[in-house]
C-alpha cells in the first residue's frame, strides 16, 4: 500500500481515497502532457499554448500591469501574448531556484505571474496536479 492506493492480491489497482477518481477528456490530457514535455525541454510557447489547451489560460490571454488595472487583451510589447508570456516564463523560470525542480520553479512562477496574467484552475487541472506532480 502507499498512499491511497493498494495492489490487490490479484494485481489489481485499488483507490482508498476516490477524491482520485474522475474523467479527464483525452484532449485535455493530451494538452498536460504536452505542458510537461515543454517544461523539460524549456519551450516556453508550447507551455503557452499547452495552458491555453487545457484552459488553465483563457482565449484570448488576458494580461494587466498592476493588480488592480482591469485585464485587457493588449499588451504594451507588442500584439503577440503568446510569446510576450513564453518569455516572461523564461526569464522567471531562468530566476527561479524552484525548490529542487523544474515544476517546483513553475509552481513558485505561476504564483506569482497569477497577479499579471488571467489563469483558471479547471477542477481537472487540480487533479492532474495531484496525480502527476507530487
Amino acid at each position: 500500500m502507499a498512499g491511497n492506493i493498494m495492489l490487490a492480491d490479484d494485481g489489481r489497482l485499488v483507490f482508498l481515497d476516490f477524491g482520485l477518481m474522475s474523467g479527464v477528456e483525452e484532449g485535455i490530457m493530451e494538452a498536460f502532457a504536452s505542458g510537461i514535455q515543454c517544461v523539460l525541454s524549456k519551450d516556453y510557447v508550447g507551455l503557452v499554448r499547452a495552458f491555453v489547451d487545457t484552459g488553465f489560460i483563457g482565449t484570448p490571454i488576458e494580461w494587466r500591469a498592476k493588480e488592480s488595472d482591469p485585464w485587457q487583451t493588449t499588451h504594451p510589447a507588442g500584439p503577440d501574448l503568446t510569446a510576450i508570456m513564453a518569455e516572461e516564463l523564461r526569464e522567471r523560470m531562468e530566476a527561479c531556484p524552484g525548490g529542487g525542480s523544474r515544476f517546483g520553479a513553475l509552481s513558485i512562477v505561476l504564483g506569482d505571474m497569477g497577479f499579471f496574467w488571467q489563469m483558471y484552475t479547471p477542477p481537472y487541472i487540480i487533479l492532474l496536479i495531484r496525480t502527476f506532480l507530487t
